[in-house]
């Protein structure tokens, strides 16, 4: 479980879905992020909205966002579109595809020239976990599970990319992982090995 914790990161609400991940995938707890207030002119901002159905709950309190685990009704096939926030691609994708819930995701046209093909980053995890995944130029879809995940048994390639570094450290809640280049998160985020070693 995550102990009730204060995080001061940069006031970026793209940030922030990486903590709605760490969350949902976690067994419970509370994230108090200071600064962020509703409403925002930052259409990242959405992601508070996104992560509900995966059971993150959220409220905006005088010391900030406070995120909480929260139970989850089983939800049907997501449908998301992205094309105002691609930057959450990453951890609201990896949060489904861990959670095993059915889902499509489109608006991504920008993802495959970013750092790094962030939808070839995804389908690699996905495979590595024996996960298949429909992908074209502007989507991924998901819509069946394997039973039990196969055990992940290589170190996993971050790509040069911050956004694909952070969403991947979740996963070490679920298996024992390794990452390539961690460091790569200096480009957005440089405390954010700081900040998971409170979380963890």
């Amino acid at each position: 479980a995550v102990d009730p914790v204060q995080l001061v990161i940069e006031r970026d609400w793209s940030a922030v879905a990486f903590w709605c991940e760490a969350l949902a995938l976690s067994v419970g707890g509370s994230l108090t992020l200071p600064g962020f207030v509703d409403p925002s002119n930052q259409g990242d901002s959405k992601v508070v909205h996104y992560f509900e159905p995966l059971g993150i709950g959220h409220k905006f309190t005088e010391k900030g966002l406070v995120l909480s685990k929260k139970s989850v009704l089983t939800p049907g096939h997501l449908h998301y579109n992205l094309q105002g926030e691609p930057d959450l691609a990453q951890p609201l994708i990896m949060t489904l595809l861990l959670k095993k819930i059915p889902f499509e995701v489109h608006g991504l046209e920008t993802l495959r020239g970013k750092e790094c093909d962030r939808i070839a980053a995804i389908a690699e995890v996905a495979d590595a976990l024996g996960i298949e995944l429909e992908t074209g130029e502007a989507h991924i879809k998901c819509s069946h599970y394997p039973d039990r995940f196969a055990p992940i048994s290589r170190p996993l390639q971050t790509h040069n990319d911050h956004r694909v570094a952070m969403s991947l450290a979740p996963l070490a809640f679920q298996f024992p992982i390794t990452l390539l280049h961690p460091s790569v998160v200096e480009k957005s985020y440089p405390d954010f090995w700081q900040h998971w070693a409170q979380l963890v």
